[in-house]
């Protein structure tokens, strides 16, 4: 029996030990649930929006977003000293950030960075480069505006008199 007992301990710790050591998380739940992460090592995915920020000592901050929700990423010296940050770029409205997967510990009120919500990454891999959005021109939207425009020329010119 306690031979049955040891094998099953062990097969447990082997396949469900890694679950419980780093929680694959959506930005989202760590945002809504900020207690329940508190503390732990997560798996993030998401875009690099905004700008990047170069902070004191060679560490930089990031903004990831899932499409949801976003979290500021703070980068030490050391970790971004070994990336080739030179390539990554901010998503706006004219190009997608690079997507990155970030495991990091979580901190729902950071004392080191002012009570912030903040994940403090330990490793970071590229997912995909920044790339160029292209937004095709409504024909639509343009014949709007030309007779919206006219519209408010003529009621502009009609009480004007």
């Amino acid at each position: 029996m306690k031979r049955i007992a040891s094998v099953l301990f062990f097969f447990f710790f082997c396949f469900f030990a890694p679950c419980f050591s780093v929680c694959g998380a959506e930005i989202n739940d760590l945002v809504n649930e900020p207690v329940r992460w508190e503390g732990l090592e997560v798996k993030v995915r998401g875009e690099i929006v905004g700008d990047i920020l170069k902070g004191e000592g060679g560490s930089f901050w990031i903004n990831v977003s899932d499409g949801e929700s976003a979290i500021g990423v703070f980068l030490p010296q050391k970790l971004a000293k070994n990336l080739e940050m030179e390539r990554w770029k901010g998503g706006n409205y004219l190009v997608k950030g690079t997507e990155l997967m970030i495991k990091g510990v979580f901190n729902s009120a950071c004392a080191e960075h002012g009570g912030d919500l903040d994940l403090h990454a330990m490793e970071v891999r590229l997912i995909r480069e920044s790339r160029s959005i292209h937004h095709p021109l409504s024909f639509l939207k343009v014949k709007l505006a030309l007779f919206l425009f006219f519209v408010a020329l003529a009621f502009f010119l009609f009480t004007r008199s």
